[in-house]
């Protein structure tokens, strides 16, 4: 009653985005037609304290403990709580932001770019190229491919590529030489995570069903999910 539809509809939404869910404990209970009808949501603020769910041996939701600000615990019964959350891949009873999930997106695009670098200081082949319609000599295309691997490699790193004269800057796919550069110099399952932004347990040889589900769902939240949202 003190506070309108609509701004109690907002903070649920920033908080969803921005922390994972939104919690709002049920003021009351009218009785409509023989079914309990919510009369009231009260939100959970953040400053106030965290409200957690305590799960039954089934899997289940037992009941939900606040751990409030001041150090008090209070328990309420699952039907007292309307959860609105964005669930984790990782997690039934944990959630996951937008924000956590753009930074994601961001750390995967930053170590490709630092694989990119160290691939092509080391020899290996860009998955980026340049192309173009015009014609050129072997001297201009000699003198861009060399700024093309000094803005790649070392040299190149921070600096920004300029093209002009028609030229496209397109995504190749990998070949052999890169597989094979991956293959001597990347053995670590958690290194080729932050490259290509794919979960560890797909490259793992003893991973059981779970844990292959589990990994896919990751890479659908991470891939996916964004691109619906």
């Amino acid at each position: 009653p003190e506070s309108p539809v609509d701004d109690y509809w907002k903070l649920v939404c920033i908080l969803r985005d921005l922390q994972g869910h939104a919690h709002g404990i049920v003021g009351g209970f009218d009785n409509i037609m023989g079914s309990k009808v919510p009369n009231g949501l009260l939100p959970i603020f953040p400053e106030f304290g965290d409200l957690n769910p305590v799960p039954n041996k089934r899997g289940g939701i037992e009941a939900w403990e606040y751990l409030r600000s001041d150090g008090q615990k209070n328990r309420f019964d699952p039907e007292e709580v309307v959860a609105l959350q964005r669930t984790s891949p990782y997690n039934p009873f944990k959630t996951m932001s937008l924000v956590q999930a753009a930074v994601h997106e961001l750390d995967v695009d930053r170590y490709m770019k630092i694989y990119r670098k160290d691939s092509v200081k080391d020899g290996g082949i860009t998955s980026d190229i340049i192309s173009t319609e015009q014609q050129m000599n072997s001297n201009q295309r000699d003198k861009l491919s060399q700024e093309f691997k000094d803005y790649l490699g070392q040299r190149g790193q921070g600096k920004v590529l300029a093209l002009s004269h028609g030229m496209d800057l397109v995504k190749a796919s990998v070949d052999a030489r890169d597989l094979q550069y991956i293959e001597g110099n990347v053995q670590n399952a958690n290194d080729l995570r932050f490259i290509t932004g794919v979960p560890e347990a797909l490259y793992a040889k003893d991973a059981n069903r779970a844990v292959l589900e589990g990994a896919e769902r990751v890479m659908i939240q991470y891939t996916t999910q964004p691109l619906v949202n």
